[in-house]
């Protein structure tokens, strides 16, 4: 089998994603009534699945099962066409563009080009998939206490698993395989927890790439081996080959389309979304313990020039600015840098 590499990718998927009502007017189904759910796993016996647009691109939605789907997740279960690996690229991006009447320009594409897209096209699903979940009553009392508009949060990527196998159900149901899921992590029931809540970590243009749990247990207590009694206070996905701590900011690619002056960098996940929720989108967080070079260049990427930087005023917040002003700023120029520190 031939391996695609298709021009402007994004660009082309998007394309054909804007194309279901076609496609599926193709396979015989009228979208201007609700139809019966496409989910395998739903016995829908009155049509419950309507036709919707989710930020620009076309989407079949239950209101039985919640299950959400795209153009290519109907090809692979009319057709059982591939959602991921070389199959998505040679078999079914090529299938639909033929149905819909979308022409290709294909090249040849490398084996790590196919694994990255279907690791995007993975943890896309899982995003949406987690935003979509109702929230526990232990989820419900963290996002109160920090006066969080709960219709924000879906925006934020902020949302729960509280049954991790029904999570993978789901994933199999859209196409991905038990390997594949278990590869990456989706077999983790101390991150895909009820006792968490899950932020959705992004890259700069907004690709999910990654998942942090805020464990709504931890109390700080720890065994007399060192380690806590009910886990640390966050849990992240470590096994993700598309994220990298010193490449990214949590919220970044939102902040950076609003920020018109400075763009404001704080410590917490949480802090961010407060920001966001509050009215101040022009917010991101870092995503490890220090600030890099990498994370500072990132911001002259997108046309940004002056950067606040937020930290706690205590040893390790001086700390931070430090280690920015005597190593960091050594290799970044052309920033206007400036630091606040918070009680």
């Amino acid at each position: 089998m031939s391996l695609y590499k298709i021009a402007n990718l994004d660009d082309q998927i998007f394309t054909l994603k804007s194309n279901l009502m076609k496609y599926m007017s193709h396979h015989g189904f009228d979208l201007s009534k609700p139809i019966h759910c496409l989910n395998p796993a739903h016995d829908d016996r009155h049509p419950s699945m309507s036709y919707f647009v989710d930020d620009g691109i076309p989407k079949l939605h239950c209101f039985g099962c919640n299950t959400s789907l795209d153009v290519f997740n109907c090809a692979h279960i009319l057709h059982h066409k591939p959602i991921s690996g070389p199959g998505f690229i040679d078999d079914t991006i090529v299938h639909v563009a033929e149905v819909v009447g979308v022409k290709l320009e294909m090249q040849q594409m490398s084996q790590e080009d196919i694994h990255r897209l279907t690791l995007y096209n993975l943890y896309k699903a899982v995003a949406e998939y987690i935003v979509s979940q109702p929230f526990n009553q232990l989820q419900i009392n963290e996002i109160e206490k920090r006066n969080w508009s709960p219709s924000s949060l879906p925006r934020l990527g902020i949302g729960c698993c509280n049954d991790l196998e029904a999570m993978r159900e789901h994933l199999k149901n859209l196409g991905y395989g038990t390997k594949l899921l278990d590869d990456n992590e989706f077999n983790n029931n101390r991150l895909f927890s009820a006792n968490n809540l899950l932020f959705t970590l992004y890259d700069e243009y907004g690709k999910p790439n990654g998942f942090a749990g805020r464990n709504l247990i931890y109390d700080g207590i720890k065994e007399d081996n060192g380690l806590f009694v009910n886990g640390p206070k966050f849990i992240n996905v470590k096994k993700s080959s598309i994220y990298s701590k010193k490449d990214s900011m949590y919220l970044f690619h939102l902040a950076s389309k609003k920020t018109s002056n400075a763009m404001y960098i704080v410590e917490g996940y949480a802090d961010a979304v407060t920001a966001h929720v509050a009215g101040c989108p022009n917010v991101c967080a870092l995503s490890m313990l220090g600030i890099s070079d990498s994370q500072l260049n990132m911001c002259k990427r997108h046309g940004i020039y002056d950067v606040v930087i937020c930290l706690d005023n205590d040893e390790p917040g001086m700390a931070k600015a430090k280690d920015v002003l005597d190593n960091v700023l050594k290799t970044v120029h052309d920033l206007r840098i400036r630091f606040v520190f918070l009680p």
